[in-house]
């Protein structure tokens, strides 16, 4: 809040965009992990500040604690809570515990704070992965449902995009980048909620990534130019509806079918 005003200047000449890390909807639990961090209402009064000025703004839902942060209670508080201030967006995804310090200080919080979970955590990231991720066949055992799957249900439920707006800067070709942004969504979607093949996710982010460098305005092609493009034939169907219509319909509709599909897991 402290630099409002320099936000609200930078909003009016290009575009700002301000994001808060928000897990814990209950200040005394958060307190435990984030001991001299702002509270999770402050976090939440700056996104209503910011939104009320025109900023666009947000939460990142993560790193998303196993048996305290991805509880239904907590979920579900922290979305209606962004929702209520105004958040556009609300990023969810699950911890990463990467061997080392950070991970020793992290557990030996728990083993003061939450013993009975002390185990279970032990189980779970016993695996001294490097990256810090958690061991899958332990989570499967354990029965956990993963939390980026929940809160993709609730903010659809919420009417909270799962992604930021994205900023087009001026000199930008605006129509390549709006198609990448939808082809990197469906690639999600079908990568992380619907489980689609690796080939298929591959071809997607390909093709994404081709037109956000792309230095000819995809509008002004001729069909047959089009078609010359190295990217996959499957993804043609979304660039041409999207020509077409200006929007993405099988986007929406796939949406659709994501939280369809996560409804019947959880």
């Amino acid at each position: 809040m402290r630099d409002l005003d320099l936000l609200k200047r930078i909003n009016e000449d290009t575009y700002a965009c301000v994001s808060f890390t928000v897990t814990l909807a209950d200040e005394k639990t958060q307190k435990i992990f984030e001991p001299r961090a702002s509270t999770t209402q402050e976090r939440f009064g700056a996104i209503k500040t910011l939104r009320e000025e025109g900023i666009h703004s947000g939460v990142y839902f993560y790193p998303t604690l196993p048996f305290i942060g991805d509880t239904d209670e907590n979920m579900q508080a922290i979305y209606k809570g962004a929702k209520k201030v105004g958040a556009e967006f609300v990023y969810c995804w699950g911890l990463t515990l990467k061997p080392g310090r950070n991970k020793q200080e992290f557990l030996q919080t728990l083993e003061k704070h939450f013993p009975s979970l002390l185990p279970k955590y032990e189980r779970l990231y016993g695996n001294e992965d490097r990256y810090g991720n958690l061991d899958v066949d332990q989570f499967k055992k354990m029965g956990l449902a993963w939390p980026e799957l929940k809160g993709y249900k609730l903010g659809y439920k919420h009417d909270l995009p799962y992604t930021a707006k994205r900023y087009i800067p001026d000199g930008c070709i605006e129509i390549n980048l709006r198609i990448s942004e939808i082809l990197l969504k469906i690639a999600y979607l079908k990568g992380y909620i619907l489980q689609s093949s690796r080939s298929e996710i591959y071809k997607l982010n390909k093709a994404a990534m081709f037109l956000e460098n792309f230095q000819k305005d995809i509008l002004k092609l001729k069909m047959e130019e089009l078609k010359t493009l190295p990217i996959a034939e499957e993804t043609y169907p979304c660039i041409l509806e999207f020509i077409k219509e200006n929007k993405s319909i099988y986007l929406e509709e796939l949406e659709e079918k994501a939280h369809e599909a996560v409804s019947k897991q959880n």
